[in-house]
């Protein structure tokens, strides 16, 4: 980690959720802490370091629970097609999304486009790692 690192402040390590977006402001290697520039707020807060996640698995986490919960409910229904967002939306808490991120993500699913794109399932995952984490679309659209 170095100061400048897209992390997600999490308050419970249980779930995968409660994450809090942010920047690494400063690093204090010998109390373990790490101060953060959250993004939102723009205020900074002193956290241990098992209290982050790198931005990177902190989208890696959310898109496993998302594309898990697609394909159970794509068993359960017999269709991709059939998925809705209250559906989703238990699906994605039982996979111990945090209320919060799972609102998240099935706002970043179109039900109309679900049912029309070639593709949904890609789609919808490739918006959800563009939203919790911009760098890697930034970087992808640069090269």
């Amino acid at each position: 980690m170095k100061i400048g690192d897209h992390v997600y402040v999490v308050g419970n390590h249980l779930t995968v959720g409660l994450g809090i977006a942010g920047r690494i402001a400063g690093l204090d290697d010998t109390a373990g802490e790490v101060a953060v520039r959250l993004v939102e707020s723009g205020s900074i807060v002193k956290v241990k370091t098992w209290d982050i996640l790198p931005a990177r698995l902190y989208t890696r986490a959310v898109l496993y629970a998302a594309y898990r919960a697609v394909q159970d409910l794509e068993r359960e229904l017999d269709s991709i097609l059939r998925v809705a967002p209250p559906m989703l939306m238990r699906k994605l808490i039982d996979y111990d999304l945090c209320r919060q991120t799972a609102r998240e993500c099935v706002d970043l699913f179109d039900p109309i486009e679900w049912e029309t794109s070639r593709q949904p399932l890609y789609r919808w995952l490739r918006r959800i790692r563009d939203y919790y984490h911009p760098i890697m679309s930034e970087a992808r659209a640069a090269a």
